[in-house]
């Protein structure tokens, strides 16, 4: 599948936790315009509720398309997000992996001891909600609150999470290689780096 695909970092590891501190989730936030609300309502009643899978890529097809302001596009805006990111890293929560879209943020990413994923993600869009305003003249709330988030049940199911996060530039044609991407953890990114974030999580578990 990848790079990662060999590993065995769980083998003598208890499962991640589905609830609370330690949970690992792919999380993934839009722009408050990133979802056309016709296109999104075409979906929704086209399909039905059992289709979950053809939804999810549709959805991700959508938020690919570039609708909406795409905010993002710009370096100043992404770059405001990725210091976000960097600094809430290790603190607020745990961050494997994640990318900066024109219209959208994947991550995946736990949240530490004492922290709720919910209050994390608020917590972020707030604070980048003042700093785009500051620098890039934007005006009150940017990010929708109704963010998408799947718990990551194993290991396969983690690596398959962080392909999907570094191959979104490449889906979309943005870019040929996912480590070309600038506002990506795709480059450079190594298993240590992976085995790093769970053992941290693993441990805000046990505490």
């Amino acid at each position: 599948m990848n790079r990662f695909e060999h590993s065995q970092i769980f083998n003598d590891q208890p499962p991640l936790v589905r609830t609370g501190p330690g949970a690992l989730r792919l999380v993934t936030l839009m722009l408050r315009d990133a979802l056309p609300e016709d296109k999104l309502a075409s979906i929704v009643d086209s399909l039905p509720l059992e289709e979950t899978r053809e939804r999810q890529r549709r959805l991700h097809h959508l938020l690919d398309s570039g609708y909406g302001s795409c905010l993002l596009a710009q370096p100043q805006a992404a770059g405001i997000l990725d210091r976000a990111l960097q600094s809430f890293n290790g603190r607020q929560f745990e961050l494997v992996s994640f990318v900066i879209m024109p219209s959208h943020v994947h991550m995946l990413a736990g949240a530490n001891s004492g922290y709720s994923i919910e209050r994390v993600l608020l917590a972020l869009m707030d604070w980048t909600e003042e700093q785009f305003e500051e620098e890039c003249g934007t005006l009150g709330r940017v990010w929708s609150r109704q963010y998408r988030e799947q718990v990551i049940r194993d290991e396969e199911h983690m690596f398959a999470a962080i392909e999907f996060i570094h191959s979104d530039p490449v889906r979309a044609g943005l870019c040929e290689d996912a480590e070309d991407w600038e506002f990506s953890s795709a480059d450079g990114m190594d298993i240590r780096h992976v085995v790093s974030v769970v053992d941290a999580l693993l441990e805000n578990r046990a505490g």
